[in-house]
């Protein structure tokens, strides 16, 4: 389908997208740096990856990139592309201070934030500009967690277009996600991924036995799967999900675990390489033990 009729046949969508890619634009510049939760430890494992053009290759160097130096770098590495190239030497260290007040309602863990200066400032420059263009790239990959909830909707309710314009207006105008989608935080990629994960798996579900389905939602599994590791609880729903179709239709076992089979085939393709590089390079097992 082209992608004028697209828009032509979906127009409110489009309209949708776009006032919230304002909205949340409007929060990414009008918050100050660092004031969302895990921003800078995000932002520190994008400006490594900007700087030394690869994904930290040592558990010391996770290490001495704080909280998120382990993290997966599939997001981060994608946000480094377009921040990368801004010289950051023009303004000094940023200087923080820690909220000792903060410590009973963070559980004890006191929290670390930035003074604000007018460093901060329009014209943006140096380590702000970086951090502002990295904030960017939330706002897209946070649009399409709306689109994924516009299709699931239509998947269920194939003639109820409205109702699956109100589905999406809802995800998109609660305040805590256009807030998350203004900051960086790999959150942005990974509800996208298991908002497909579940579409597909909806498209399924309503007889779509293609096997670019089965592929898809392997790949978009997989890719949630190494983008925040909790996804993984992904492969159990799906496993349930081709079980209860089984059961359900009546139809030989075997169809239904070759159905599977090609979607694990494509979840190992998409994760096979990153877990290989966990376990060749940061397998910690014999010195902290099996559990």
């Amino acid at each position: 389908m082209q992608i004028s009729k697209i828009v032509h046949n979906h127009w409110p969508l489009a309209v949708l997208i776009a006032v919230f890619c304002a909205l949340a634009a409007s929060f990414s510049l009008l918050l100050p740096l660092n004031e969302a939760v895990d921003e800078k430890s995000h932002f520190d494992l994008v400006r490594f990856i900007a700087e030394q053009n690869r994904f930290p290759t040592t558990n010391q160097e996770r290490v001495s990139l704080g909280d998120k130096g382990d993290a997966s770098p599939i997001y981060h590495g994608l946000v480094a592309v377009l921040s990368q190239h801004v010289d950051v030497s023009s303004l000094p260290k940023r200087h923080t201070v820690s909220w000792a007040s903060q410590a009973i309602a963070y559980d004890t863990v006191l929290t670390t934030q930035d003074f604000h200066t007018e460093d901060e400032l329009f014209p943006f420059r140096g380590i702000v500009l970086a951090w502002r263009l990295a904030r960017l790239v939330s706002i897209p990959l946070s649009a399409l967690t709306i689109v994924a909830a516009y299709l699931t909707t239509m998947a269920i309710y194939p003639q109820q277009r409205f109702f699956a314009l109100t589905v999406a207006a809802f995800v998109a105008f609660v305040p805590r996600f256009v807030f998350n989608s203004a900051v960086i935080t790999d959150d942005n990629l990974v509800i996208p991924l298991v908002s497909f994960a579940i579409y597909y798996q909806i498209r399924i579900i309503h007889g779509d036995e293609r096997l670019r389905a089965l592929v898809i939602l392997g790949a978009v599994t997989g890719l949630a799967a190494i983008t925040k590791y909790h996804s993984l609880v992904l492969l159990l729903e799906i496993a349930f999900v081709f079980l209860v179709l089984a059961w359900r239709n009546r139809r030989e076992w075997k169809d239904w675990l070759k159905r599977w089979a090609w979607v694990m085939l494509s979840f190992v393709v998409t994760t096979g390489w990153w877990f290989f590089i966990l376990f060749s390079r940061f397998n910690r097992v014999a010195e902290l033990g099996l559990v």
